[in-house]
Formats: C-alpha cells, structure tokens, sequence
C-alpha cells in the first residue's frame, strides 16, 4: 500500500521511509497458524461479510485471538462488528 500511495503521488518517499523505520522498530512477528487457515476460515469469512481475502484473513486473527482490529476500512469495521470483533 505504501508504494501505491508513492505511485499516484498521495505519499512523499521521505514519509513512507519514516513509516517503514518506525514499522521496523515495533515487534512485529508473523503468525503460523494463519497459513493453514486461509482456503477455509479466511475464504469463507470473505464471503460471508464480502471482503477482501487480506481484511478477511485480518478478521480471521482477530476472531481466533481474540483481539481488537484496528482499522479505517468500512468494509472490515462492518464485518468485524457482525462477528463481535471489537474495532479500535
């Protein structure tokens, strides 16, 4: 998404450099599980609430951890609400 927003001129390289470096400072790690989820849960949360696969895979972590989603997406706000998924 940075480099699309770099790409139509909505975001200066400079910006996008700074968000990467505060990006890498935070402890960020991958979940394993999510993998294994995406032909099943993450597909069919992407139906039932007509998202995205990456907003839909986003629901599927919140929904098994149960934690907050933290977005601007109205589509993703929606979904997550319907599934009792708090948004921050």
């Amino acid at each position: 998404m940075l480099s699309r927003a770099q790409n139509r001129g909505t975001l200066s390289g400079r910006k996008a450099d700074e968000f990467i470096v505060e990006l890498q400072s935070l402890n960020i790690r991958g979940d394993p599980q999510s993998a294994a989820r995406v032909f099943r849960e993450v597909h069919q949360l992407a139906l039932t609430y007509r998202l995205t696969s990456y907003d839909a895979a986003d629901l599927e972590l919140a929904l098994r951890r149960g934690l907050p989603i933290a977005t601007l997406d109205d589509d993703l706000i929606q979904a997550s609400k319907a599934a009792g998924v708090a948004v921050l």
